[in-house]
Parts: structure tokens; C-alpha cells; sequence
């Protein structure tokens, strides 16, 4: 599917001030991380014998697609926003320890996307260098997760050029029990000229709500 950019309006636009103040005066970027509660989420696909992080990844993407500041970038140089996003997210090579990045497109459907996603990675999970599909480079409306699924971090924090709007950025780590309560850390890196504290919340109470409803990860 093509991805559509929408311009603003910036006379219009009611973010225009925050916009100019935290891209231009005080450029700034948001960092936050949280534990995020897995247990339902993790109960559910183990009982359909579905891959925990191909399912997370696609349930964070419906999440932030729910939000449109979440779309807001600049694209050459004009402000607007994209009308969805693909993830793009590491594949570790176990012979020299490099990553190389894969992408696949989102799909409402998430069996749609899961059948996307492994495909994409029995394709491409051992091919090196940076960008392993060579023959499909990700398109400008994808964001950047990185997965450290043998870390449980307390903070993890791009240092991203915040004089350069972006789309957002994300990380999540191991995933720990503790009393039959499974948690995941989780950062949200994102530009505070298109997000704020209100934003973020948000999208985290609508991706923990999507995690915990058992009609989600149907197949």
C-alpha cells in the first residue's frame, strides 16, 4: 500500500506555537520508560502457539496508528503527517553479532501481518548489512523499534537530532516474572514539537488496553 503524506496547515494548525517553540527555540525530544504488564497478552499466545515479538510489534503499530501526533513528521521539509506506519525492527546474526534492519507493512489485520512479518523473516533474517532487503528499502513512513530481549532495562533513550522532527522511536527488553506478573520494559522516544506528556499516556493506556483484550491477537 502506497503511504499518503497530508500536509498542515500551519496558519491553522492549533500546535503551531508548541511546533515553532520545541523545533526552532528549545528543540527537544521526549524520553520515557515504562514497565508495561505482558501477562494476559503473553497467556493468550502461548495458548495459540503465536510469537510473542512479531505480535507485540503489530499490536504497538495499531496503538500508535490510533494517534495521529504519533504520524506527524516533516517529509522534505514540509509538516504533516502520514495516514500509517510501518515498523522496522533488528534482526541479530548470531555469527558476527551485527544487526541488520527489516521492515514489513502494516495490515489492520493481524493475521495479515504476522504471515507478513515471518515471511519477511525467513527471507531476509540472514541477509547482512545494514538494510537486508535491498529490494524493498523502507519507505519514509516506517519507524525504528529495537528489540533487547535479553536486557531489563530501567531507561533506554535515543539521542536522536532534535533540531529535525522525526517519527518516533521505541525499545523493549525482557520480558521478567515476578509473583505470576509478567512485565516488559519499554521506552517511547518521540519530538516534543508534535508530542507531549498527554500524547504518550495516551498511547500507552490504548496499547495496554489492546495487549489485555483476548479478541486481539486472532488468527
Amino acid at each position: 500500500m502506497e503511504p499518503k503524506f497530508t500536509p498542515i496547515d500551519l496558519k491553522a494548525w492549533p500546535r503551531t506555537q508548541e511546533y515553532e517553540f520545541f523545533s526552532k527555540i528549545v528543540p527537544l525530544s521526549c524520553s520515557l520508560s515504562v514497565d508495561l504488564d505482558v501477562t494476559k497478552m503473553r497467556a493468550n499466545l502461548r495458548e495459540q502457539k503465536i510469537v510473542f515479538f512479531p505480535a507485540f510489534v503489530w499490536v504497538m503499530t495499531k496503538s500508535l496508528n490510533n494517534l495521529i501526533e504519533f504520524r506527524t513528521t516533516d517529509n522534505d521539509g514540509v509538516t504533516g503527517y502520514w495516514d500509517f506506519l510501518n515498523p522496522m525492527y533488528p534482526v541479530l546474526h548470531d555469527d558476527d553479532k551485527s544487526i541488520s534492519m527489516i521492515w514489513t507493512e502494516y495490515d489492520d489485520s493481524f493475521k495479515i501481518f504476522y504471515d507478513r512479518f515471518n515471511k519477511n523473516t525467513e527471507k531476509y533474517g540472514s541477509v547482512h548489512g545494514f538494510f537486508a532487503q535491498t529490494d524493498n528499502m523502507p519507505p519514509p513512513n516506517c519507524y525504528p523499534i529495537t528489540h533487547l530481549p535479553w536486557m531489563d532495562f530501567k531507561h533506554f533513550a535515543f539521542h536522536l537530532d532534535v533540531n529535525r522532527p522525526h517519527l518516533p522511536s521505541f525499545a523493549v527488553g525482557k520480558v521478567t516474572e515476578k509473583n505470576g506478573k509478567f512485565n516488559m520494559p519499554f521506552s517511547v522516544n518521540s519530538a516534543h514539537s508534535f508530542t507531549d506528556g498527554w500524547h504518550i499516556n495516551h498511547f500507552l493506556e490504548n496499547l495496554q488496553d489492546n495487549m489485555d483484550n483476548p479478541e486481539t491477537f486472532k488468527l
